[in-house]
């Protein structure tokens, strides 16, 4: 349970209760904290699903919901349930195994959904690309389709489920933050992490980024209970275990999860950290194991070709990136990952961190609290930064570094509190703090708003916003989530009947959206639809890269878009366009006279 520090137990004696009372205040304490856990993650859950329909559908959704909706039919047949309405619809631009060709191999085994081929065709995860992601991000979005599907359209009955995940981790972050340094830095942990804005868009969105930042985090929370000799380490081993497992069946960055843990323990000197990583590398295989059914029958076979997979991805799905200018093949230069969480980042909130690293370095790592969140953190942003490692969409491939980033601006709130900033006298240190707090959160809200619902497009002020971010060389966008509600009624309200729209790669997203009925045009052209716009999505790092691009680079700069979807504080900068298809072709005809 949560207890109150030292600090609120003397601010109670000062008040006048007994020290004979002590251990009734703490648990009055303890009570208040668990509430107020609760109510920031139900506040949280609530702000997400007031909101949940606000984000375009992003790229990688469409890949999600395709395996959620495999799993669903997988589950049916498990239930006896083999009728017609259970069965998956399937993209037409998917790239999974297509059921004919299962129903050809399997033959009369795809009549049992426990056959290899069934599980194989059912769970299409963790192994060759394009299927190298392990399976708990869909079962947190299956689960959260069930639990929502009743009352919420399909898009954010998918995307509850990792909203309720993220929820739940806001409260957690608060309970351990006050634990270990106070409510003000609990607050300030919590709420800070909520209102950057591109974490906040991702919590959004049925994908597996921000699940993984969750279950990140909450390994490393339950490690650090472990080590603690409370009398329930033991409890605490198996929930690290379990938390490291989900991360590692969630994403392969979540397999190194106990590399920052290991360096901790071996710093700190901490055999009970030695004993929770081994015990809890145990209970993490055999989570993965369980959560991966195609693996039961091939585990070495299929451990080799998921390590393939995921380590060879340079050379089996490079993604080009735009990055200061320079388009990167796959891989961005070493200082990438400080470079994206300077300008990603509230400047208010970069403050309070660096005051926090400062705290716990100062300390010379005595602070082993703030040592475990600092190597967590730096360990996610060398990760990322190694070369061979994939650089594209900005942050989202090392999400999860920001949630520590958020707590070491907990520890800094917690050095401005106890008056150990340099320069702070003591009677000033406390009022500083809170108002430190409440300036980060309410400008990382206001900021939240300002940008809402294309948060994935913000720059903060020290590259000068998505203005200089854009002057600078960046990506204004990467993941269609500026295809939003409004730009989708632009098209469907202005579509004549029997005509289609058109862009570069279409993807399963833009089947569901039509399929779902949110994009009335059909999104893949043929002689009996006939395209009448051409969607463009201001990407440098592709539209430089593939020649199938050359259409979309010639529009943007050379025609007028018949409507263009961009942040009120940056209109100049595109992030996706809708051109008349008269104007593609005279592009085309441009083309062919160069």
């Amino acid at each position: 349970m949560v207890n109150v520090s030292s600090q609120d137990l003397g601010s109670a004696h000062e008040a006048g209760f007994p020290r004979a009372h002590e251990d009734q205040v703490a648990s009055l304490g303890s009570r208040f904290d668990v509430g107020l856990s609760c109510l920031l993650g139900v506040g949280t859950l609530v702000l997400l699903l007031a909101t949940m329909d606000d984000f375009g559908m992003t790229w990688d959704e469409g890949f999600t919901v395709e395996r959620e909706e495999r799993l669903k039919e997988w589950f049916a047949r498990v239930a006896g349930d083999n009728s017609p309405g259970v069965r998956a619809w399937s993209p037409p631009m998917s790239n999974l195994e297509s059921r004919a060709d299962y129903l050809r191999q399997a033959g009369p085994r795809a009549a049992s959904p426990w056959s290899r081929d069934s599980l194989r065709f059912f769970w299409p995860f963790a192994r060759e690309e394009p299927n190298g992601h392990p399976s708990f991000y869909a079962l947190i979005g299956l689960g959260g389709w069930v639990a929502g599907h009743r009352f919420l359209a399909p898009l954010e009955s998918y995307r509850c489920g990792p909203a309720i995940l993220f929820a739940l981790t806001i409260g957690a972050i608060y309970g351990f933050m006050a634990r270990l340094y106070g409510r003000p830095a609990g607050l300030a942990a919590s709420l800070v992490l909520l209102t950057m804005p591109r974490v906040f868009a991702h919590a959004h969105l049925a994908s597996y980024d921000a699940p993984l930042l969750c279950l990140w985090f909450l390994a490393v929370a339950a490690f650090s209970r472990s080590v603690e000799p409370t009398g329930r380490g033991w409890a605490w081993v198996f929930a690290f275990g379990i938390a490291w497992g989900c991360a590692a069946a969630t994403k392969f960055t979540g397999w190194f999860v106990p590399v920052p843990l290991v360096a901790w323990s071996i710093l700190q000197r901490d055999r009970r950290g030695i004993v929770t990583l081994l015990v809890g590398g145990l209970v993490a295989a055999l989570v993965f194991y369980a959560l991966n059914p195609p693996w039961w029958f091939e585990p070495i076979r299929s451990l080799h070709v998921f390590l393939q997979s995921n380590l060879g991805r340079e050379h089996r799905s490079p993604i080009p990136t735009q990055f200061f200018g320079q388009v990167y093949p796959f891989s961005l230069p070493w200082f990438n990952t400080l470079a994206w969480t300077a300008i990603v980042v509230p400047p208010i909130t970069l403050a309070l961190a660096l005051i926090g690293i400062t705290k716990v370095v100062a300390g010379r790592l005595r602070d082993r609290g703030g040592t475990l969140l600092l190597a967590s953190w730096l360990f996610l942003m060398v990760l990322r930064a190694l070369p061979g490692a994939p650089g594209h969409d900005g942050e989202r491939q090392f999400l999860p570094a920001f949630v520590f980033l958020a707590c070491l601006a907990g520890v800094g709130v917690a050095a401005l509190a106890s008056g150990l900033a340099r320069g702070v006298p003591g009677r000033f240190a406390r009022p500083l703090a809170v108002v430190s707090v409440v300036c980060a959160v309410t400008a990382g809200a206001w900021t939240t708003w300002l940008h809402h619902p294309l948060q994935l497009s913000y720059y903060n002020a020290l590259i000068g916003g998505l203005s200089g971010a854009a002057r600078a060389g960046m990506e204004p966008t990467y993941y269609w989530d500026a295809l939003t509600p409004d730009a989708r009624d632009w098209i469907n309200a202005r579509t004549k009947v029997g005509q289609s729209v058109m862009v570069a790669y279409s993807i399963p997203t833009f089947d569901y959206l039509h399929h779902w009925g949110l994009l009335r045009p059909a999104p893949f052209p043929s002689r009996a639809n006939p395209p009448q716009w051409y969607l463009v999505q201001n990407r440098p790092g592709i539209l430089r890269s593939y020649p199938a691009c050359a259409l979309d680079v010639d529009l943007l700069g050379h025609a007028r878009p018949v409507f263009v979807k961009a942040l009120g504080i940056a209109p100049e900068v595109p992030l996706v366009a809708i051109f008349a298809i008269e104007d593609a072709a005279a592009a085309v005809e441009r083309e062919r006279e160069r």
